[in-house]
């Protein structure tokens, strides 16, 4: 049997000494973690690209992985988001999601710029535009997609919203970016986007027994579960 508070003093001292050598902070390419532990990517770096571009290295379903490059930077890991998973972003953060149309007035843009940075150059106007990955065809329309964009103008203070924009698919811009997020590390237990001493915290108070901190999933928080934390310490990337 397990004397547990003998472990318990040596993972606490293991993770003191992982805490002195490794300095941990959200990754500067992540502008937003979710209620769902999704890690949502700036969008400011991946401007100018097609659809068709984005798609020839990111797959479509909102589940799996990126390869390759885009704009000389690593998007391997990322998953490029769904139209569907992008409004549940914009929704969380405030903004408008109508069906129809655009939201416009002062809060329309919710809280998105505190977190995501502009896509334009624009002295007085902020603007995050991004593809998804969801294509759309309507009545004689084709080669479209859903690119949602958010904007605000600061000297009106008014917002707009249009959640559910398209864009042909064979055009870029340098004002559009990609919606790309990483999803949520199993060892980041708390969901805060990072792996760090309120995960261990949360695990040793499991130990023994299943549920959340189970990340190898055997059943039981055990010693495999610490090893899998700890290789993750310090990113939100496991």
């Amino acid at each position: 049997m397990y004397d547990f508070r003998r472990l318990s003093v040596f993972l606490a001292a293991s993770a003191a000494i992982c805490c002195a050598c490794f300095a941990y902070a959200k990754s500067g390419d992540v502008a937003f973690v979710d209620s769902q532990g999704r890690q949502w990517r700036q969008v400011n770096t991946t401007c100018g690209l097609t659809w068709n571009e984005v798609a020839a290295r990111c797959p479509t379903d909102g589940a799996t992985p990126c390869v390759g490059t885009i704009n000389n930077q690593s998007i391997g890991g990322w998953v490029w988001a769904t139209h569907e998973q992008v409004l549940e972003l914009l929704a969380e953060l405030g903004a408008g999601t109508a069906q129809l149309g655009c939201d416009s007035g002062p809060t329309a843009a919710g809280v998105v710029f505190q977190y995501f940075q502009s896509t334009t150059n624009a002295d007085l106007t902020s603007l995050i535009e991004a593809w998804t990955s969801t294509v759309v065809t309507l009545p004689g329309l084709k080669g479209l997609a859903r690119s949602p964009f958010v904007q605000f103008d600061q000297d009106t203070l008014v917002g707009l919203t249009c959640a559910n924009s398209l864009a042909q698919r064979s055009e870029s811009s340098t004002d559009r970016g990609v919606w790309l997020f990483r999803p949520r590390c199993a060892a980041d237990l708390d969901a805060d986007g990072i792996v760090g001493p309120s995960d261990l915290t949360a695990l040793l108070g499991a130990w023994g027994i299943g549920g959340p901190a189970d990340i190898d999933l055997n059943g039981t928080v055990g010693s495999e579960d610490i090893l899998i934390l700890l290789a993750s310490w310090g990113s939100g990337n496991c």
